[in-house]
């Protein structure tokens, strides 16, 4: 049984492989609304959408953003996606969107959600960060325990602040450092620890390169700077 937490609509571990308008037509029908203290069955009662613990593999066009428009968090944890469905684009007012423990292989269809802060990848099989082009509002980026290789499409995101990038397969930390000095200056937290970046040459001396990269760091791989 899921923990109560206050606007959140609770659709964890139901068995869902998909979700269609119908089938969720269907689970806003049954939903348990005394539970949350929502006499009105009203949906907008909700902030916060769980889809976690399912199988689910795809979301179909208008489904989601037909009943839940306004939400402004979304977790998709414990999935079978292998790439972002192109529903989630119209879910136009999200400030934070959890996908990590997937099966995802690059980052997508989220080109139009300019309102997101905090993205939760990690855990999947993404190579790159290529598609977060546009969302400059961006403030925390997970994407530790990916495939990561290289960094060399991040954007200029000036408002983000915490990275974790543990167990990524970067090969240079000097050159992993120029692009974050130059396009995300002001990051306060870094985790990029047992990554390739990290070896013998510069396990000693690799927090003080972070520092004069990242003059604003104050927490390093869960040590205060």
């Amino acid at each position: 049984m899921s923990v109560i937490i206050a606007g959140r609509f609770d659709i964890v571990n139901k068995k869902l492989v998909s979700v269609t308008d119908e089938s969720l037509d269907a689970i806003i029908k049954e939903y348990d609304y005394s539970k949350d203290n929502n006499e009105n069955k009203d949906l907008k009662f909700y902030h916060m959408l769980d889809i976690g613990g399912n199988m689910i593999t795809s979301i179909s066009l208008n489904s989601i953003s037909k009943y839940f428009l306004h939400i402004t968090e979304l977790y998709l944890i414990n999935n079978e996606f292998k790439e972002i469905p192109e529903e989630i684009n119209n879910l136009v007012n999200l400030k934070k969107l959890y996908f990590s423990k997937n099966k995802l292989t690059k980052i997508s269809n989220i080109d139009k959600l300019e309102k997101l802060e905090v993205i939760d990848f990690r855990a999947n099989r993404i190579t790159n960060l290529s598609g977060i082009e546009n969302n400059l509002n961006l403030m925390s980026i997970s994407i530790s325990n990916n495939l990561v290789s290289n960094i060399d499409d991040i954007p200029k995101l000036l408002k983000l602040q915490s990275l974790f990038l543990f167990s990524s397969h970067i090969p240079n930390l000097e050159s992993f450092l120029n692009i974050l000095s130059t396009r995300c200056p002001n990051i306060e937290k870094l985790l990029i620890d047992s990554s390739t970046m990290i070896n013998d040459s510069n396990k000693s001396t690799y927090k003080d390169l972070v520092k004069q990269a990242l003059p604003k760091i104050k927490l390093l791989d869960y040590t205060k700077m």
